[in-house]
């Protein structure tokens, strides 16, 4: 049985406009895309910023990681740059981390193209260790947190 010409474009009209209808219907709740409105039911953060040195110089490339200690909220991390230097995020970029205390945890990521750094830098492995990390920092509320840590191989 054939059907009419206008039967298939009528019911692609229909589909697109429930399509666009649902899809508008999203946005405008907020469904999709990011809300620059911070979730009231979320700890408070605070920026978090600064160097890692490692015997005196800027730590190669890796992860550093905040862990709250006495307060709900999610560990913050931050990828070290090549100066040493870091930004944290905890549930947004760049946002810092929770507002209190925390242990420190810091590691060495291999390069992408499998090298090591040169020179080669072996941390302790205390300090890739929420348990057994030495390091520990408070993030105050309303105001850049500036952070400098120093590693050395005597923990």
């Amino acid at each position: 049985m054939r059907r009419p010409d206008g039967y298939r474009n009528k019911n692609w009209l229909r589909l697109c406009k429930k399509a666009c209808t649902a899809f508008l219907f999203l946005l405008l709740s907020g469904g999709l895309g990011c809300s620059s409105a911070a979730n009231p039911n979320l700890p408070k953060t605070a920026k978090v910023e600064g160097v890692v040195r490692y015997q005196g110089s800027p730590l190669p490339p890796g992860t550093i990681t905040f862990h709250p200690q006495g307060v709900t909220g999610n560990p913050a991390s931050g990828q070290i740059s090549d100066e040493g230097r870091f930004q944290l995020s905890t549930y947004g970029r760049h946002d810092g981390a929770v507002v209190g205390n925390h242990k420190v945890t810091v590691t060495v990521t291999p390069l992408m193209d499998g090298s090591t750094p040169d020179p080669p830098v072996a941390l302790p492995k205390q300090y890739a260790n929420a348990d057994q990390t030495p390091l520990e920092v408070e993030v105050v509320s309303g105001k850049t947190n500036q952070i400098e840590i120093d590693l050395t191989d005597k923990i």
